[in-house]
C-alpha cells in the first residue's frame, strides 16, 4: 500500500493502474500529462493545472493556482522505516509558504505573531502585471516573515512561516 500526505492528511493509495487510482477505497478516473512545463492532472473529469517540483524521492512541491502543497508519497516499507527512525513529532512542524512564481511583493497583509485561519490573505504578489493574493492553506500563528514590502522574489523562495498553535 502507498500513502500520500497533503496538509497533515494522509490518503491511502491501494491500487494505481493506467487510468484509475483507488484513493481511500474510492476508485477515480485519472490522467496525468506534462505539457509545456505544466503538469495536468485530471481526476474524475476535473482538470487541475500546476507545477510539480521533486524535492526528494518521496517529497514534492505542487503548485496549483496560488497555493503550494508539500506532498509526501511513501510505500509501506518507507513508511515503516520513517516511523521507526523518527525522532520528533511531525504534527507540530511549521509550514513554510513559498512564492509560487517570481514577482514583486506589493502588500503584506499579516504580521508576526498574528493568528491566521485557512483562507486568510497573507500577501499580494505581482507577476506579469497581475496581482495574486496568496492565502493561508493552514491555520496557525505567523512565526516569521522572510520578505519585505516591494521586494522581488524568485519562484520557490520562502515568504513566511506559519507555526501550529499549541
Amino acid at each position: 500500500m502507498t500513502t500520500a500526505s497533503v496538509l497533515n492528511k494522509t490518503f491511502r493509495l491501494s491500487t494505481v493502474e493506467r487510468h484509475t487510482a483507488t484513493i481511500d477505497g474510492m476508485t477515480h478516473a485519472i490522467r496525468i500529462e506534462k505539457k509545456n512545463g505544466l503538469t495536468e492532472l485530471m481526476i474524475d473529469g476535473k482538470l487541475y493545472k500546476g507545477f510539480v517540483k521533486k524535492k526528494s524521492e518521496t517529497q514534492f512541491d505542487v503548485w496549483i493556482k496560488h497555493y503550494c502543497f508539500e506532498v509526501t508519497v511513501e510505500d509501506f516499507r518507507t513508511g515503516l522505516l520513517q516511523r521507526f527512525s523518527a525522532s520528533e513529532d511531525k504534527a507540530g512542524v511549521a509550514t513554510v509558504v513559498r512564492a509560487p512564481m517570481p514577482g514583486l511583493v506589493t502588500a503584506i497583509e499579516v504580521s508576526v505573531g498574528e493568528e491566521v485561519r485557512v483562507g486568510k490573505g497573507l500577501m499580494i504578489l505581482e507577476a506579469m502585471k497581475m496581482e495574486n493574493e496568496l492565502r493561508a492553506m493552514v491555520g496557525g500563528r505567523i512565526k516569521s516573515i522572510e520578505v519585505v514590502h516591494n521586494s522581488t522574489v524568485e519562484k520557490g523562495q520562502p515568504l513566511l512561516v506559519i507555526e501550529p498553535i499549541r
